[in-house]
């Protein structure tokens, strides 16, 4: 049997410099988390914020755990209904890209019950849903839904979404992620290293983006094959 390798992981204390580096590399202006501090105020902070920062963080992974505030967000999904059946024993509620977050219901009435509870959780913290923002989608066939509310306002419903390169929609169509790099792949002036090197590290992420969302269709199936073939 042979020995697994060994990550080297520093086990020590987070030192002040590590995170006066992590404060720099916050981008500015962006809207404030949880914890309504913006990027700006820690940056102009100081050694004193940095020390305090360097202080609590420390105070976590000593105790290995985080603040429950931290967590707030996370009681608008503890419902029994909400999310959608992951492997028969657990639900899967939603979705985080980047900081953005997909919401997951069966139906509308428990997408609308979510809705409105993480609107009222991230009220109390100052965070509010843009309906204007938001999207609603309903996956395969369905028909004549209820609308989706945010304090009164409709979220508009599409067929289609586009998010980081990858487009879902209600039939789980990801063609389109290759009609992208169509005319790249048929080019003759590239060699096919470069191609197989994009096609593993860009068309093939992009393919299987949020493929978790999609409803998995033999055609699609037949088109990783092909194209394993092909390539």
């Amino acid at each position: 049997e042979e020995a697994q390798e060994e990550l080297d992981v520093v086990q020590g204390n987070i030192t002040a410099e590590e995170v006066q580096i992590a404060i720099k590399l916050l981008k500015s202006n962006k809207a404030a988390g949880l914890d309504q501090i913006q990027a700006e105020f820690l940056k102009y902070g100081g050694p004193i914020v940095v020390a305090k920062l360097t202080d609590l963080f420390n105070a976590c992974w000593r105790m290995q755990a985080v603040p429950e505030d931290y967590f707030d967000m996370r009681k608008a999904m503890v419902r029994p209904n909400a999310g959608i059946d992951w492997d028969g024993q657990n639900r899967l509620t939603d979705l985080d890209f980047v900081d953005d977050i997909a919401l997951l219901a069966e139906n509308s009435y428990h997408l609308q019950e979510i809705t409105s509870s993480l609107h009222e959780e991230a009220a109390k913290v100052g965070l509010h849903i843009s309906a204007e923002k938001s999207k609603v989608m309903h996956m395969g066939a369905q028909a004549d839904m209820p609308s989706i509310k945010v304090d009164g306002s409709d979220i508009e419903e599409v067929s289609r979404f586009t998010y980081l390169g990858s487009t879902i929609g209600q039939d789980g169509d990801a063609t389109s992620v290759f009609q992208q790099m169509c005319k790249t792949c048929s080019s003759a002036s590239i060699l096919l290293s470069i191609k197989l090197r994009l096609y593993t590290t860009i068309i093939l992420p992009m393919a299987t983006y949020a493929a978790e969302t999609q409803v998995s269709l033999q055609k699609h199936e037949h088109l990783f094959q092909v194209s394993h073939t092909c390539l």
